[in-house]
């Protein structure tokens, strides 16, 4: 079976671009043939052979580089993941070849916060891509609404985390009093709660430090609230970092926090920082409540309240021994919820039940 695996991004370090790659490996391994394909690429300086520039073709040579891929690659099902830089040009392709596409949804793709869910579903289902009709929703909670408005052709299959990825951290120091946010700096992801937090606590915790780990618009509007409100020795923007360095963050922290203020798809921060033995605190929202049990696996807080998310950090910080049992559970947790295994047999078997249906119309739930 020959898989052509669609993703905008190729070097941003999302949960869609972990998916993207980590799939793909774990399907190749499994004995698929796996293409990879992305349109995004890096210029790079001549004579220092630097990066100086992300950037992505344009629409016609992307379309031009993806007729010619199925071409000679012939796949058998297109897997895609984000597309919304491309989406009239996925669009197009799959209008001109009749070939079984799938899409496994990351996100809202850019519908303006807040939306209601009817909202959201036109953001999942975007009309150019009609010609899709396998979709595959991590979220359990999603996956239901879904089957409550008759949605067909939708499967709930969860992500999965490598263990080996993230290596449990049995050295864990629980003095400590360092927190972590790793992910896109937009407004919905709610790191401006998090500084307002850091600012609350910094009193009661003079040893606090915060690290953000990721990229996006929000940058310029922390690094003023940084500065504005004297938090500079206690925060750190890192920017965006390759992968295989998000696994020291976590294991240099105490607390990783989520404080998003919008529902999340899943969030796959939190597994990665539980399967890693770091304690997670994360916002009460759909997504994240299906993998932080409040008490057992991580705390949960009202989303877009500083107070609240104050509390419960304090909380946390003063109580090392519930840490220690966060710890404990939540990695056991991960092992058995987000088994490798289990994701990619499911997956597989959704990609044999969509070629054997390809000439009977669109699949429903199975």
């Amino acid at each position: 079976m020959k898989i052509l695996f669609y993703n905008d991004y190729r070097f941003r370090q999302g949960g869609a671009e972990t998916y993207w790659r980590d799939t793909a490996s774990a399907l190749t391994a499994a004995g698929l043939d796996v293409r990879r394909l992305s349109f995004e690429t890096r210029i790079e300086d001549r004579l220092s052979g630097r990066e100086v520039l992300t950037t992505f073709l344009s629409e016609k040579h992307a379309l031009t580089l993806l007729d010619e891929t199925i071409h000679t690659y012939c796949p058998d099902i297109i897997h895609l993941n984000n597309y919304v830089k491309y989406t009239a040009v996925i669009g197009e392709i799959l209008r001109r070849r009749p070939i079984p596409a799938v899409t496994t949804v990351h996100d809202y793709y850019a519908v303006p916060f807040p939306v209601s869910f009817k909202n959201r579903l036109k953001a999942l289902f975007r009309p150019c891509l009609k010609h899709c009709s396998h979709y595959i929703i991590p979220s359990r909670h999603y996956y239901t609404e879904l089957n409550k408005r008759k949605v067909t052709g939708v499967r709930h299959i969860p992500h999965f985390i490598r263990l080996e990825k993230w290596p449990y951290h049995r050295d864990y120091d629980d003095r400590r009093a360092e927190l972590l946010f790793v992910g896109r700096l937009e407004r919905i992801k709610g790191a401006h709660i998090l500084l307002s937090a850091v600012k609350l606590l910094s009193d009661r915790f003079p040893e606090l430090r915060l690290t953000v780990v990721g990229e996006g618009r929000e940058v310029p509007r922390l690094q003023k609230t940084i500065d504005a409100t004297g938090l500079s020795e206690k925060v750190r923007l890192i920017g965006a970092v390759e992968q295989d360095r998000v696994a020291d963050y976590y294991r240099k922290s105490s607390i990783v926090v989520m404080p998003s203020i919008a529902d999340e798809i899943l969030g796959l921060v939190g597994p990665e920082a539980m399967a890693s033995g770091i304690p997670v605190v994360a916002s009460d929202v759909a997504g994240i409540r299906e993998w932080c049990i409040h008490g057992k696996t991580g705390l949960l807080t009202a989303p877009g309240d500083a107070a609240a998310l104050t509390r419960t950090l304090q909380h946390l910080l003063e109580n090392p021994p519930l840490r220690q049992r966060l710890r404990e559970q939540a990695r056991t947790f991960v092992e058995q919820r987000f088994s490798e295994q289990n994701t990619i047999g499911n997956l597989i078997g959704y990609y044999r039940q969509i070629l054997q249906h390809a000439e009977r119309g669109p699949l429903g739930e199975v």
